[in-house]
């Protein structure tokens, strides 16, 4: 292949334009045979090529040779080119075999020219991929994709190949510096021209003016065949063979001719996402290694995607496939921004009394009647507060004593409650939650992991209350506004039910018999796959004889927190909205650290070892689970939680033990999941790149205008506060 002059790529390109007919003679990819109504004239090579001296021509010749040229003479060979027509394309062995080919040529350039690094060019149909391999270490070459695009195959397809001729370019740059050999201590390298971004932009304009010329003549014209581009490519000894003609059939008039337009679109980014390559980022292979959006949409739409600037252009054949990337490309938008944003906390207060309150104060928990009741979890800052309802005395109309606080609240309370703004209130708190909700589950919907919608019994606290804050009024309408934004006093659900027996016994005493009990290892690590890679926190789920992984999840995102503050009750609960990114278990060091697992069958002591370098355990937990079936579709979900130590091994130095006991620390979480909820979110295991799940917003909470899912599911869980409040008094 030669090439030269500044305009190469210009003059190439001009030449095939003039060989092109107006519209496509049949559809790509078809499965009738392709046939002309003239003869063809085919060009053939004979010639043995350098890397395959002395063998059959047609095992060592590929379809083509990119060859350095100095003088005038054919010198190393640095690029190879295989080809298979459209009619071809559907032999997949084939193809393939081309591929292999072109792999086994590059690296036997690679080793007797002492290249830094060879192409390789694959054309199947009129789909063209353009390959750089490069030695990796002693007998290790990798074969990369660098670019791929679709040649047009009529006028009509020139606007989608003038929008990725960019990367034609771009290909034959990497040829340029990349495909070099040292001879005699210099780089010699295949000669190359138009490299300035503003050659480019001199060849688009002058394909776009010369297709303004060539348009209007070829759509006046009909063509019935397309001429054939004739190139000869040779090695270092060139011995051409005489040309053959190969005489065509003739299209049978019954036979119809496709006519399969090429369809674009334009994604343009929104003006929130600042970094449009920072949103192309795909998802991590294996949870560590970074893939690309762009290409996995591509590849999954069928379609040719481009990214210039804030936009990427989409190409394909049909418009669904485009108007599909587009939506993807939005889903990815989505996901950017998801993992961005902070969790959407709301705060709803609830009095299931029939008596109206006056007012509520805030009890610092030290002070609170109930709080053997309240068990926390993680260090949260102290002091911390409870709230509580205030009735005013109808004789004196000073406030009372709130029953559940040791000591009276100083006067003026924090808030005060006007019954006036009771039903508004009720009716905006029920919106706010729904738009909440409708929000995080939007943002989920093309997320590809499990997700988890459940609610969780615990206490709604309060911190960073400050003694300026004891004197200020509110209305009950303005709790949101005032308490969460202007004062900055935040809610801290304490995400744990209880650690006494007792209370658990006493809770779940009228509960039928669990419906399924499970038993594992949570494990809290540190991993990476390679060793340069930084660590990512993950979680491994064991089997409770420790003999397998079950499931790894890591970067959990928390979209939606509702806070449930049941006034005058013990508990109060938490609906949230989660996101687990899921791994597989086969992969490394997931695999590895597997294997070092063992068990003891006389103490069921487990024992495991830390993977060098790539995974170190944090901390276990050890959960057993029961699951109650009260009324369909809602499940009970029982755990009790034990923190296991790490105990060292004497005679394993590596090595650490994982034994279960009554005196370790745990304690019970109680959580209620909705069936129906879980077996629409398990459409999101399976997403492929930008899709989204089939599930809507109405599955999960009902019509807009009457959310009766999401309505259900509170009352559910108003109806199990006044149980448990019934089962502990």
């Amino acid at each position: 292949m030669v090439v030269y002059g500044k305009s190469w790529l210009f003059t190439i390109v001009s030449d095939c334009i003039e060989l092109l007919p107006s519209q496509a003679a049949y559809k790509w990819p078809h499965r009738t045979k392709y046939s002309r109504t003239e003869p063809l004239s085919f060009d053939r090579t004979a010639t043995q090529n350098v890397e395959g001296p002395g063998e059959i021509p047609a095992r060592t010749q590929p379809d083509g040779i990119i060859s350095l040229q100095r003088n005038g003479i054919f010198g190393e060979d640095i690029g190879y080119l295989e080809v298979k027509s459209p009619q071809e394309a559907a032999n997949h062995k084939a193809c393939n075999k081309d591929l292999l080919r072109l792999g086994r040529f590059c690296k036997q350039a690679i080793e007797m020219h002492n290249l830094r690094a060879s192409a390789a060019i694959h054309i199947v149909g009129f789909l063209v991929h353009f390959y750089l391999m490069e030695p990796q270490a002693d007998g290790l070459y990798l074969l990369t994709e660098i670019a791929h695009l679709y040649f047009p195959r009529s006028v009509e397809d020139m606007p989608a190949f003038i929008a990725s001729a960019y990367k034609l370019k771009n290909a034959m740059h990497v040829l340029k510096t990349e495909c070099i050999v040292d001879v005699n201590g210099r780089n010699r390298y295949f000669q190359i021209e138009a490299e300035s971004n503003t050659e480019l932009e001199f060849v688009l304009y002058s394909l776009n003016k010369m297709l303004g010329r060539f348009m209007p003549k070829l759509n006046n014209e009909e063509l019935t065949e397309t001429s054939l581009l004739t190139v000869t490519e040779a090695g270092p000894q060139v011995v051409p063979s005489q040309s053959s003609t190969v005489q065509g059939s003739v299209v049978p008039e019954s036979e119809p001719e496709w006519d399969v337009p090429q369809h674009t679109a334009t994604f343009t980014f929104a003006r929130t996402v600042a970094e449009p390559e920072a949103a192309l980022v795909g998802p991590l292979e294996g949870g560590f290694r970074p893939t690309s959006y762009l290409d996995l949409v591509a590849g999954a739409t069928e379609t040719d995607c481009v990214h210039r600037d804030r936009e990427i252009t989409v190409a394909g054949e049909t418009l669904d496939n485009v108007l599909d990337a587009v939506e993807r490309f939005n889903t990815v938008q989505t996901l950017h921004e998801l993992a961005r944003k902070p969790t959407n906390v709301v705060v709803h207060m609830h009095y299931p009394g029939t008596r109206p309150y006056d007012g509520i104060c805030f009890c610092d928990m030290e002070k609170y009647a109930h709080k053997t009741y309240i068990d926390l979890f993680d260090d949260l800052p102290s002091p911390l507060y409870v709230l509580l309802p205030v009735f005013k005395d109808p004789t004196s109309g000073e406030y009372e004593k709130p029953r559940d606080f040791i000591e009276m609240p100083p006067s003026p309370l924090l808030m005060r409650h006007e019954s006036r703004f009771e039903d508004m209130a009720k009716e905006s708190n029920l919106d706010d939650i729904q738009i909440a909700l409708v929000e995080g589950l939007t943002d989920i919907r093309g997320y590809r992991g499990e997700i988890i919608q459940s609610a969780k019994l615990g206490k709604v606290l309060w911190n960073n209350l400050g003694p300026e804050d004891e004197n200020e009024m509110a209305v009950y309408q303005t709790i949101e506004q005032v308490v969460m934004i202007e004062h900055e006093i935040a809610p801290v659900f304490n995400k744990v039910t209880t650690a006494s027996e007792d209370i658990i016994t006493r809770m779940t005493g009228t509960l039928p018999n669990p419906q399924s009990e499970t038993a594992y290892f949570e494990v809290h690590a540190h991993a990476r796959n390679l060793p340069g890679l930084p660590y990512k926190p993950v979680i491994m789920h064991l089997n409770q004889d420790g003999m397998g992984v079950q499931k790894v999840t890591s970067e959990t995102k928390e979209i939606t927190e509702i806070n449930w503050i049941s006034l005058d009750r013990k508990y109060d609960f938490q609906i949230s909205l989660t996101a687990h990114e899921l791994h597989s278990s086969d992969m490394r060091p997931y695999s590895t650290f597997a294997k070092k697992i063992s068990i003891c069958p006389n103490t069921a002591e487990v024992t495991f070892e830390n993977v060098p370098d790539l995974l170190q355990v944090r901390h276990v937990f050890y959960k057993q689970k029961f699951r109650y079936l009260i009324v369909f579709p809602f499940v009970i979900e029982v755990t009790r939680v034990e923190c296991v130590p790490l105990q060292p091994r004497g005679d394993r130095p590596k090595a650490f033990g994982l034994r279960t006991s009554s005196s370790n620390p745990s304690w019970y979480d109680i959580q209620v999941h909705c069936e129906d909820h879980q077996k629409h979110f398990e459409g999101n295991l399976h997403l492929g790149p930008g899709q989204l799940a089939p599930w809507t917003i109405e599955d999960i909470l009902g019509p807009e205008d009457d959310p009766e899912k999401l309505i259900r599911d509170i009352k559910f869980m108003l109806d199990t506060i006044e149980e448990l409040e019934r089962l502990l008094a």
